[in-house]
């Protein structure tokens, strides 16, 4: 994946990407408003903002993004959070390690 033409604002503990257009492998996926990373010592969070699908990937798969939330903690080293918001609802989940399995709830 590569993000482009973005405004990259690093702060103490992390940085914010503003405005980037995402490509996967060449191809234009969509516009991100905002990615932000937090990293600490012990926990670590990856939000982004506003994820608008390209034209082209809405034919195939509507889903924009409002805000999503994925987060790893070391007291939890074999799993990581993930939250999402979006056209299809909220879909809480964790992505396990161990068992190589990711398991999802959409609560709306």
């Amino acid at each position: 994946m590569v993000i482009s033409d973005e405004i990259v604002i690093p702060n103490p503990v992390g940085l914010k990407l503003e405005n980037g257009k995402l490509y996967f492998e060449g191809i234009y996926i969509g516009d991100i408003k905002l990615i932000s990373l937090i990293s600490l010592i012990a926990w670590n969070r990856l939000s982004i903002k506003d994820f608008i699908p390209s034209e082209d990937l809405r034919k195939t798969m509507p889903l924009s993004i409002s805000d999503a939330n994925i987060t790893y903690a070391v007291w939890n080293p074999l799993e990581i959070s993930i939250d999402v918001e979006g056209d299809i609802g909220r879909v809480k989940g964790k992505l396990n390690f161990l068992d190589k399995k990711v398991r999802s709830k959409v609560l709306r």
